[in-house]
């Protein structure tokens, strides 16, 4: 009934458990592993006794915090999941994260509030108000790198200074995610470039049009939605500008499930039914029993030293 689609990182151990604890006949998981020292046939033999309806796991290409390497394997994804039968519900998760519910509870929500209140996908989102910054120029001089995050930056010694100060900080300031284009040449490495003078004005415009909306790549979409966006030419062109935009994977179901362009504006629910709306948090053995009697049916992120406890711990918890 429900499509797991797991991006892991690392952490196998964990990964296991996540999978062992997402066990029933009518789930199916599929696995794309963005780290080549992986096995996918150890994975393979490690699940081969957990009980699912079908198990894939297979290679991503190398994905970047921020990048829209991230953004095309999401979407990626949802083509993938249409090509299998026999599901209802699509759930991405990461490979730290955590049903806080039982199997069969989880479907029985779902199901539930389909009908009760036509909810067809469950998508954080909030509207961003504030104006954007688009820095232009012709052209880009003494390009140097700067580290920021978990990534690095190749930017020219102005947005350099800008960086290191904090003045420029697209993680936190979501309206500074699209001020230049974020080239994302390899994993982890981004040029950034400012936008031609003459785009600016369009830029603006753009900005203006259509209401910015923001939030956490995590959702959970029925059948249907799915097939709307494989669909939708719309869809395509919401890709195709976000490829040059910071972290765009926490915009790109916005713009789709919040645009009236599809029309499922009144089936999504805000509430992306996470722990704390997907936000990070250290899941362990000292607060995984009050988190699983949370409202929440998936939690992120689950302690790594201790992961194979957190998942018993809940699975004991369920209700």
């Amino acid at each position: 009934m429900i499509y797991y689609e797991i991006q892991a990182h690392g952490h196998v151990n964990s990964l296991i458990s996540l999978v062992d604890t997402l066990s029933h006949p009518r789930n199916i998981v599929s696995i794309s592993i963005d780290n080549e020292m992986i096995s996918i046939d150890d994975i393979r033999d490690r699940c081969s006794d957990i009980c699912l309806q079908g198990l894939y796991v297979s290679k991503s290409a190398p994905l970047s915090w921020g990048g829209f390497s991230i953004t095309k394997r999401m979407y990626e994804s949802l083509l993938q999941a249409l090509g299998r039968d026999n599901w209802q519900w699509y759930v991405n998760l990461s490979g730290q994260c955590i049903p806080l519910k039982s199997q069969s509870f989880i479907h029985s929500f779902l199901e539930r509030e389909r009908h009760r209140n036509s909810y067809l996908a469950y998508c954080y989102g909030f509207e961003c108000k504030k104006d954007p910054v688009f820095y232009v120029s012709e052209r880009a001089d003494n390009m140097r790198e700067y580290r920021y995050g978990r990534v690095r930056f190749l930017a020219d010694p102005e947005l350099g200074t800008w960086i290191e100060s904090g003045l420029f900080d697209p993680a936190r300031r979501v309206a500074q995610r699209q001020s230049v284009l974020f080239d994302e040449l390899s994993k982890g490495l981004f040029r950034l470039q400012r936008h031609p003078s003459t785009k600016l004005r369009e830029l603006e415009g753009e900005w203006k049009r259509q209401p910015q909306i923001f939030g956490r790549q995590w959702v959970i979409l029925h059948r249907s939605v799915v097939e709307r966006i494989a669909a939708s030419v719309f869809v395509e062109g919401v890709l195709e500008s976000l490829r040059y935009a910071f972290i765009s994977d926490e915009s790109f179901f916005q713009k789709v499930l919040y645009s009236r362009k599809l029309g499922l504006v009144s089936n999504v629910s805000r509430d992306n039914r996470r722990y704390l709306l997907g936000q990070p948090s250290n899941l362990s053995t000292e607060n995984i029993r009050e988190i699983v009697k949370s409202d929440a049916l998936f939690g992120r992120k689950v302690n790594i030293s201790e992961s194979n406890e957190v998942y018993r711990l809940a699975r004991e918890l369920f209700p």
